[in-house]
């Protein structure tokens, strides 16, 4: 069976929060505060096995020290695993050979909805704020 990765249509269309109230002019900490913990809920409602897997994909919009205090669980950004399975030079048993792909699926996935749901977010809060305050 082969793991495929989300693709950021699949998570923004899983996000309780498809949208960030519009902002226009100089946001206030009201305003940001409001659209972080809009944030927090998208993140955390991505399934995700890092972190222990009970907060989805919360590690990104929190700093690790905040990730850490609320969840009492470090994450460790993954790796990206290359195309391809890197085999040993051994000869490996049909069995052997399986599980390493099948480890491989597994994180390339992992990094793929990372890398993919780390976009998302991003995408909102552009929407969000005012084009004249991003370019600062």
């Amino acid at each position: 069976m082969t793991l495929y990765p989300l693709k950021i249509e699949q998570i923004q269309a899983s996000f309780l929060h498809q949208t960030l109230h519009r902002q226009s002019g100089r946001p206030t900490f009201a305003d940001i505060h409001a659209a972080h913990k809009q944030l927090n809920a998208n993140a955390a409602a991505i399934p995700s096995p890092l972190g222990g897997g009970a907060h989805g994909l919360l590690c990104l919009t929190l700093s690790p020290t905040q990730y850490q205090a609320r969840t009492e669980a470090t994450v460790v950004t993954p790796p990206n695993p290359g195309l391809t399975p890197v085999y040993p030079t051994r000869f490996l048993l049909p069995a052997e050979e399986r599980a390493l792909n099948r480890e491989h699926q597994v994180a390339r996935k992992t990094y793929e909805d990372f890398r993919n749901t780390d976009t998302s977010p991003r995408n909102l809060l552009l929407k969000a704020f005012d084009k004249n305050l991003q370019k600062r």
